[in-house]
């Protein structure tokens, strides 16, 4: 999963190409039921969610629930922006569902995270599983503000070249 989000990384400028590539590879590679990837929007312009959700349980209440849960986590995170993890548990009333959460941090900045979930409530996430996420994670954390400036800096750019062209064509007089 890393060697991959890793080429993608290296062959692509499209944040939201390595954020669905981050959230597809660490899904497939935990096979988790959702790998959940946001990017807060002071940072990129707009609030950016990315997930996988196992081909088996994709549908629009699941899309809601899972959007609606990072939501809640994303708020939660921005007060204490520490990883955690709920490992399954199955003796109590109510399950409870095994969660991961790793935040992606940019100099000490909360920017994002990486949530994955799985529906096996007797899940204990194991140590490379972790390792897994914290990899990948800091990997976004690197190449999410690298591909925000390039991006911008490639607008500046665009919008000079405009307006050099412009200054450049010869003007005629109407009279």
């Amino acid at each position: 999963a890393v060697n991959r989000l890793a080429t993608v990384i290296r062959k692509s400028l499209e944040l939201d190409n390595v954020l669905q590539t981050a959230a597809n590879e660490v899904g497939r590679a935990l096979n988790v039921h959702s790998c959940t990837v946001r990017v807060d929007g002071a940072l990129v312009g707009h609030q950016m969610t990315k997930y996988y959700l196992r081909p088996d349980v994709i549908g629009d209440e699941m899309e809601a629930s899972l959007l609606s849960d990072i939501d809640s986590i994303s708020s939660r995170l921005s007060e204490s922006p520490k990883a955690y993890v709920v490992d399954g548990d199955n003796s109590q009333a109510t399950p409870v569902l095994p969660d991961a959460v790793v935040p992606l941090i940019y100099e000490e900045n909360l920017i994002g995270l990486v949530l994955v979930r799985s529906d096996d409530m007797s899940r204990v996430w194991a140590d490379n599983e972790l390792l897994l996420l914290h990899t990948v994670a800091d990997q976004l954390a690197v190449v999410v503000p690298l591909l925000t400036h390039i991006v911008a800096a490639a607008n500046v750019s665009d919008h000079v070249n405009h307006a050099t062209i412009e200054q450049s064509q010869p003007r005629t007089r109407k009279g």
